[in-house]
């Protein structure tokens, strides 16, 4: 979470700080060279920690903690902002002793995994509204949630959903603003849509799509199916463009957590349950394992019954339910195929029950979870519940406004 490290001793006479420089994402200037000005970390800070230490695994100070984050719609936050060392050594070296070494930077296990998956995240802005996407072909396709564009839907003279033609999609790849059209909104149970870079773009470098998930050969989820999957307690990290507009101009940011739950349907994953803290932006953004590699695609929180964001229980499309997307994506067809459109829009009442939280209507037994609660799908929150992902007003998805990090859809 932090992006620089520093160890602080103490001497008989002066204080003494051994320090390392290493590039952030917010900067002051001083008269040495441009340095991390605030770092943005998941460690969490509460009501009375501000002016404490912010430090590393080796007991490095990074910086001292600003007072916490607050929404002003009451919503919590798992962030916490610190002060760098790096920007508060002009005001120190008065009174300390500061030499510089290379030797003190502990490396974050995450970080080779951020600086992979970055390159093919996005940031999308539509209208007042901005969320996470994710490049899935080097044709400039890109992976994001439906509940992003629904709002924006009207209904045309035979009453089907469309976009407005003066609707403008922008997409922020390798720092430079794209415009996208939509090749298809899912009106199923998985909250999904597929954009693509406007092909007239002369992009940069190619785009890169992520690094799918390629289980090992040794877990399989039931002796009726060959799908695999990771499994419940393993580390895992949400990346995506959390609480701060695209105005900011920030590069993403990344939370840890684990795989809390996974449940399957007919032997095949078909949500993910993480502790990873998310948040509003963090929509359409990645769930990732140690090998960087996507094991599904951030959708929405659960809520507590105030209606507030619970944003360390959260849900992800698990990649292997995507599986026509996938092929589509393989395949040198431009349109997308009616019968990749007609699986993403079919119902279900089991998935749909499933992803509002809420108990499916007689469920066959063919529908029951392997595992060793052996029951139907129930109600999997004691005293939470979770809107229907299709951008109401109450929905708790992770999508975001420009309106100085209110969360109002």
């Amino acid at each position: 979470s932090s992006s620089s490290s520093s160890s602080l001793t103490s001497k008989t006479a002066k204080s003494s700080i051994t320090h390392q420089h290493q590039q952030s994402h917010t900067t002051v200037s001083t008269a040495r060279k441009t340095v991390p000005g605030v770092v943005l970390t998941d460690a969490r800070g509460l009501p009375g920690s501000e002016g404490g230490a912010l430090v590393d695994a080796k007991g490095y100070l990074i910086g001292i903690l600003c007072p916490p984050l607050r929404k002003t719609d009451g919503d919590a936050i798992s962030f916490s902002l610190a002060v760098t060392t790096d920007a508060l050594l002009p005001v120190l070296e008065p009174f300390v002793t500061v030499q510089f070494c290379d030797d003190v930077l502990v490396p974050s296990p995450w970080s080779a995994v951020v600086t992979s998956a970055e390159k093919s995240l996005v940031l999308i802005s539509v209208g007042s509204s901005w969320a996470s996407g994710i490049v899935v072909s080097s044709r400039g396709h890109v992976l994001t949630n439906a509940h992003l564009l629904r709002p924006f839907q009207v209904a045309d003279s035979d009453g089907a959903l469309v976009l407005p033609s003066t609707l403008m999609i922008r997409v922020r790849l390798y720092l430079s603003w794209y415009t996208a059209n939509v090749s298809f909104i899912s009106t199923g149970p998985y909250d999904i849509a597929l954009l693509q870079i406007d092909p007239s773009y002369v992009l940069p470098t190619t785009p890169i799509p992520v690094k799918p998930f390629h289980p090992g050969k040794t877990k399989v989820v039931s002796s009726a199916s060959n799908v695999e999957t990771q499994e419940e307690g393993r580390p895992v990290l949400v990346l995506g463009h959390a609480l701060f507009a695209p105005d900011a101009e920030l590069r993403p940011s990344a939370t840890v957590g684990v795989i809390s739950k996974i449940i399957y349907l007919d032997g095949v994953p078909v949500l993910l349950q993480s502790s990873a803290a998310v948040h509003r932006g963090n929509s359409g953004g990645m769930l990732l394992n140690e090998k960087g590699e996507l094991l599904g695609v951030v959708t929405n929180n659960a809520r507590h019954k105030n209606g507030s964001l619970m944003p360390t229980l959260n849900f992800s499309i698990p990649y292997q339910a995507l599986g026509p997307l996938w092929q589509y994506l393989q395949r040198p067809e431009k349109e997308v195929p009616k019968s990749v459109i007609d699986y993403f829009s079919s119902r279900n009442a089991v998935l749909t029950s499933l992803w509002k939280l809420q108990n499916p209507i007689a469920s066959p037994p063919s529908r029951m979870l392997p595992g060793p609660q052996n029951v139907r799908l129930r109600t999997l929150l004691s005293g939470a519940q979770k809107s229907t992902t299709d951008g109401e007003a109450s929905s708790s998805s992770s999508s975001a406004k420009h309106d100085s990090l209110r969360s109002r859809l």
